[in-house]
């Protein structure tokens, strides 16, 4: 099967020009001006953008979780996500009963009679012996290279942090990444008991239960285990729908941790008062702003070098 998309005007990473593009067997084979084709189905784009397909790392799709299901399964979410441009998402297998392989095979018997958009699985390691260590190192045969540890959700999805430590040098061994869901699970029960206790039970107190605080805590801990994991050591961000936390990290004979609240108006890109600050040696902040980048999105924190 063939499709040839006319006249539109195609944005890349680098460019905008306008030209054809040609599709078979679902890849772009050929572009290029006055493109033709003896039997292509032809899509005229006159007057559109053509941009490349954007990808969701993370999503659950028809995902049981504490007695209810979330709203879209593989066919209404991936249809929404490309009304929306994204083409291709990636989900998480929950690690139920039976091996790694078995999880796998069961959420794609749910996953590809649905499935509407290209599609990749990470692994949720919720429970861990020697025996999951070696599935671990059968994932990428699989189609899976990252897995996905717990610091929250005692009793149910959270991983002590010594078998975290193990998961993430398993991990590294077999070339997979590890993401980390990262906020103290202790605090959040404390406070979710509290909360429960007082009546406060709004959707507000969902976030309230769970302070920024907690993950910069939880970030720490997971950054002093990075020895010989496979993590990306240079950024990372968290977005609680009200603000957003960003540490960073410089390797200059150590490293400086830093995390700060960061509003998200734009136009300010200082810091916010509740700034917390991690020195593992001296290092100076100099109250220099952060890059506008960073209110916006995720990104590195631009700080002057210890």
């Amino acid at each position: 099967m063939a499709i040839l998309i006319k006249n539109g005007t195609l944005i890349t990473a680098s460019e905008t020009y306008q030209a054809d593009i040609l599709i078979e067997n679902e890849k772009i084979s050929k572009i290029g001006v006055n493109l033709s084709h003896p039997s292509a189905d032809i899509v005229d784009a006159s007057g559109l953008l053509v941009l490349p397909g954007g990808i969701d790392a993370h999503v659950h799709l028809d995902l049981p979780m504490f007695d209810t299901v979330s709203s879209d399964d593989h066919y209404t979410g991936m249809k929404a996500a490309a009304f929306g441009g994204t083409t291709t998402v990636i989900d998480f297998v929950p690690q139920d009963e039976g091996t790694l392989a078995e999880n796998i095979g069961r959420w794609r018997t749910k996953a590809d009679p649905k499935a509407a958009l290209d599609y990749g699985f990470h692994m949720n390691i919720t429970r861990f012996d020697q025996d999951v260590a070696k599935e671990i190192f059968t994932l990428p045969d699989l189609g899976i290279t990252s897995v996905k540890v717990f610091t929250a959700y005692n009793g149910r999805l959270r991983l002590p942090d010594g078998e975290i430590f193990r998961v993430m040098r398993v991990a590294k061994s077999a070339g997979i990444l590890t993401l980390v869901h990262a906020e103290n699970g202790d605090v959040i029960d404390i406070l979710v008991e509290e909360a429960l206790q007082a009546g406060n039970t709004a959707p507000i107190f969902h976030a309230k239960t769970r302070p920024a605080w907690g993950t910069v805590d939880m970030l720490l801990l997971i950054d002093l285990s990075d020895n010989g994991a496979n993590l990306d050591p240079a950024w990372a961000g968290v977005d609680y729908g009200i603000g957003k936390l960003f540490f960073g990290k410089f390797f200059q004979g150590g490293f400086c941790l830093i995390a700060a609240d960061v509003t998200q108006c734009p136009g300010r890109h200082a810091f916010d008062p509740g700034i917390f600050v991690f020195f593992k040696r001296p290092c100076q902040v100099r109250n220099k702003p952060l890059v506008p980048a960073v209110a916006h999105g995720p990104g590195h924190v631009h700080l002057p070098a210890p």
